[in-house]
């Protein structure tokens, strides 16, 4: 399904049961939009142009990255749930969505409102996946916004290794280059001083803000 069509229900089906909310496109996000963007993607079907994924999700927005992840989120109605909302149903259909959302969607976002919220978060998805250079990324970043700087720097010396030997093995992955810069980069500020690499993680997340263009943009406001 077209963002357009997608963005037309969330406004009309929505909005109005969800004080605070805002809709860009496909996205329907809380605001304040602050360190975190949270709330619910709409993800089209690849399978059927009638149908769309839901996501419930929170991204850090002072980690760059060139669009939305969902990796610290969950689809509501279980993971193979695609939602159809046809001309004769699509009062129904967001009618459910609209359950689903207060039932399971509120009370995960509720759970993770502050970059230590999401640290925690993160720190229990990395003892799952220790390989993984983005969930450790955000676990570090989220750290030092916390305020837990020594925890920040075994976690991002933990990247820059990783990265390294995840490199080796895969010599064409310049994403992961770039993940091990920010790393010895945040590192580096770190060491010097705590403000500076704040200020550095307000500067990536001003930069995420521009590109996503949320944040400020009263677009479907209620």
């Amino acid at each position: 399904m077209k963002s357009r069509e997608i963005q037309r229900l969330l406004v009309k089906y929505l909005l109005p049961h969800l004080p605070g909310y805002h809709v860009k496109g496909s996205l329907l996000y809380a605001e304040p939009v602050e360190q975190l963007l949270r709330g619910f993607a709409f993800e089209s079907s690849g399978f059927d142009a009638t149908a769309f994924y839901v996501w419930v999700f929170v991204h850090p927005l002072y980690v760059p990255a060139p669009d939305i992840v969902l990796t610290f989120g969950e689809r509501l109605g279980g993971g193979a749930k695609r939602w159809r909302p046809t001309a004769r149903q699509e009062g129904q259909v967001m009618g459910d969505i609209l359950r689903e959302i207060r039932g399971k969607g509120l009370p995960f976002l509720d759970q993770i409102r502050t970059p230590s919220d999401l640290a925690g978060l993160a720190a229990r998805e990395s003892r799952r996946a220790p390989d993984n250079p983005h969930v450790l990324e955000v676990e570090a970043c989220s750290l030092v916004l916390a305020g837990q700087y020594p925890e920040a720097r075994t976690v991002l010396e933990q990247i820059e290794q990783l990265a390294q030997d995840l490199l080796k093995a895969n010599p064409r992955a310049v994403w992961l280059e770039e993940v091990g810069k920010r790393a010895k980069l945040l590192r580096e500020t770190l060491a010097r001083s705590p403000d500076e690499a704040i200020a550095l993680l307000e500067q990536w997340r001003l930069g995420t803000l521009a590109k996503l263009g949320v944040g400020g943009s009263r677009q479907g406001k209620r």
